[in-house]
C-alpha cells in the first residue's frame, strides 16, 4: 500500500508540498507496523531512522527537521534538520528542507506562503495553548503574506469523549467561535472535543490565511492511519512539508 496516504501541491511564486504519510510500507514489525515514524514509542530506534530516510527521499528533500513534541505552543524556525527542537511547530525558509510533525489521534497542519513554509501539531492542549496562531503569527512577523494551510487527519468528536471539566477548561480559554466549533454544548448529556473543527476555525478567523484545505478524517476509525486511542502501543504517521528551490 502507498505509504503516503495524502499530498497536495500549495499554490505560489515557488513549488511547494505537503505530504501525509499513512502506516504502510516501511520497515518497522507489530505493533508499529511499519511506517512508523516516532522515535518515542517503544520501536527499534534504527527502524524509526530507516523510516524517516525513507520519507525524506519519497517527499524529495534534502533534509528533514523533525520536530520533538511537547503539546504547548511554542514555535522554532529551523535552519536543517539537526538537533530536532522541541517544539509544537516549525518554520522555514530554506528550500529543500522538509519540516516535519508526528500524530496518532492529534491534528498535523501544514502552512505555506511565499518563501516560507511551517507544520504544527495541535491536540486539545493545542487548542488550549493557541498553537496554530502562534505559528501564524511567527510567520506573519517573519514576513508571510497569503498563507495557505491544510489540516491533516486526527481523532473524531464522537471517537473522542472527554469529562465535563476537560471541556469547560478548553471552552473557557479560546475565543467563542473556536469554542463554538471544537467543544460540545453546554447543555450536552456527554462532552467531547473537536480538535479539528477548533484548527478549522482558528484558521477560518485568521485574517492573514487566505486558504484552507481540509482533508481531516477521523484517525480511529482509518485502518491506514495510527491511532493512540485504538492502540495504545502503535506507531506515529506524520505531516511533511517541503519548498523547492525554484
Amino acid at each position: 500500500m502507498d505509504p503516503i496516504w495524502q499530498s497536495g501541491a500549495f499554490h505560489g511564486p515557488r513549488r511547494a508540498a505537503w505530504f501525509i504519510t499513512g502506516r504502510h510500507g516501511g520497515f518497522s514489525s507489530a505493533p508499529w507496523d511499519s511506517l512508523n515514524l516516532g522515535p518515542h514509542v517503544g520501536d527499534d530506534p534504527h527502524t524509526v531512522e530507516r523510516n524517516r530516510a525513507f520519507v525524506r527521499d519519497l517527499v524529495c528533500a534534502q533534509d528533514i527537521a523533525w520536530a520533538t513534541l511537547e503539546h504547548g505552543a511554542h514555535v522554532a524556525r529551523v535552519h536543517s534538520g539537526e538537533q530536532p527542537p522541541i517544539a509544537d511547530a516549525l518554520i522555514t525558509d530554506v528550500p529543500n528542507l522538509g519540516l516535519a510533525i508526528t500524530a496518532a489521534d492529534c491534528v498535523p497542519v501544514g502552512f505555506c506562503a511565499p518563501g516560507m513554509v511551517a507544520v504544527a501539531h495541535s491536540g486539545w492542549r493545542g487548542l488550549l495553548t493557541g498553537v496554530v496562531p502562534a505559528t501564524i503569527d511567527a510567520m506573519v512577523a517573519a514576513g508571510a503574506q497569503n498563507i495557505q494551510a491544510v489540516i491533516g487527519p486526527g481523532i473524531c468528536a464522537e471517537c473522542y469523549p472527554v469529562d465535563r471539566d476537560r471541556r469547560d477548561e478548553l471552552a473557557a480559554a479560546v475565543p467563542p467561535i473556536v469554542a463554538a466549533a471544537a467543544c460540545s454544548p453546554p447543555e450536552s448529556e456527554s462532552a467531547w472535543i473537536d480538535v479539528a473543527a477548533g484548527v478549522r476555525a482558528e484558521l477560518q478567523r485568521s485574517p492573514y490565511v487566505d486558504e484552507v484545505v481540509d482533508v481531516s478524517t477521523c484517525t480511529r476509525a482509518s485502518p491506514d492511519l495510527y491511532s493512540f486511542r485504538r492502540d495504545p502501543e502503535t506507531g506515529r504517521h506524520a505531516m511533511v512539508v517541503v519548498m523547492s528551490d525554484d
